[in-house]
């Protein structure tokens, strides 16, 4: 992934990428909106990743993501059944 393709990943999907350790990790964060996994007033869930660069800590967020959206599709194809 390009440093372009992750920033338009951040914009997409609102990540916040901060630094941790005076710059030495770095931690990528979104906020999932959804029916289940919530706090009591919201049904918002956080996900967190963190990594040496800026851009590895997205890259592997969106694939946290991304594994998570298809285990979601595959739960929810199976309660079909």
């Amino acid at each position: 992934m390009t440093a372009a393709e992750c920033w338009l990943e951040v914009a997409a999907r609102c990540i916040s990428v901060v630094p941790a350790l005076d710059g030495k990790l770095w931690c990528a964060s979104a906020d999932i909106k959804g029916d289940r996994d919530h706090n009591r007033k919201r049904a918002i869930r956080s996900e967190t990743v963190i990594a040496a660069t800026p851009l590895l800590a997205v890259e592997q967020l969106v694939a946290k993501l991304g594994s998570q959206a298809e285990q979601q599709q595959l739960w929810g194809e199976e309660e079909d059944v």
